[in-house]
């Protein structure tokens, strides 16, 4: 008798579980032990689930998608995640995979691909949807050189657009102090203490990749001589 690899499901779409229960239960190699609206009650029970595979979205309430998965592959690495969901933003999906995602696909794409993904995935591969495989390509297109993790690279992109930690750590579902520490790290790999001078050296360095502007923001007006390193010299141990 063959191993089947125990599974959890975690999604607030509940048709959409409901559908990829169906199909997942056609799957010989599969047995779903338990189903979850939220992350938070997905953690409390994995010490009873013991799941193999966690098939999950990203979008929660109380614990979003990318700090979920950075705690269980924390204390379970062996755990694979497989994330289908219907973002497509480029620092969301890459602060995913950064947080420790071995897959990522569509919901509009993947279910005629499912069975082939999951097999993929129990062979020790990344099922990737084809847009989603393009933007990490993309996101590595950086300076060989660069000292920061793609993790790190996000939030240097959201510090260019003028959001504060607490900004951050929404856009990506992490908590403030993760945020606070990404920022923390960046500051210290790059040799700077403000947030002008990070971004000044990520612009000099080509630490972000080629394609990227953000849109007219604080930094070009300072770039422009329109604001004051003195104003623009707030760490993130003051910033709001």
């Amino acid at each position: 008798m063959f191993y089947r690899k125990r599974v959890v499901l975690v999604d607030r779409d509940e048709p959409f579980q409901n559908v990829l229960k169906y199909v997942l239960s056609s799957l010989d190699k599969i047995l779903i032990v338990n189903q979850y609206a939220e992350c938070a009650d997905a953690l409390k029970g994995l010490d009873r689930d013991q799941p193999d595979i966690i098939i999950m979205d990203i979008d929660f309430v109380f614990l979003k998608g990318p700090e979920f998965i950075a705690r269980v592959k924390k204390k379970y690495p062996r755990i694979d995640i497989l994330v289908i969901s219907d973002y497509t933003d480029e620092d969301i999906v890459l602060n995913v995979i950064g947080s420790g995602a071995s897959g990522f696909l569509l919901k509009q794409s993947c279910l005629p691909q499912l069975a082939e993904s999951i097999d993929n995935l129990m062979r020790g591969g990344a099922p990737l949807d084809p847009f989603i495989a393009r933007i990490v390509i993309n996101a590595h297109h950086t300076g060989d050189s660069s000292p920061l993790s793609s993790q790190e690279t996000t939030v240097l992109k959201l510090m260019m657009k003028g959001l504060t930690y607490r900004m951050i750590a929404d856009e990506l579902g992490i908590a403030k102090d993760t945020s606070k520490t990404h920022i923390k790290n960046i500051y210290k790999k790059l040799e700077v203490n403000t947030r002008a001078q990070a971004v000044s050296k990520a612009i000099a360095d080509r630490l972000v990749p080629s394609n990227f502007l953000p849109k007219v923001s604080w930094y070009i007006y300072y770039a422009l001589g329109l604001l004051s390193e003195e104003m623009m010299s707030v760490s993130i141990f003051t910033e709001l």
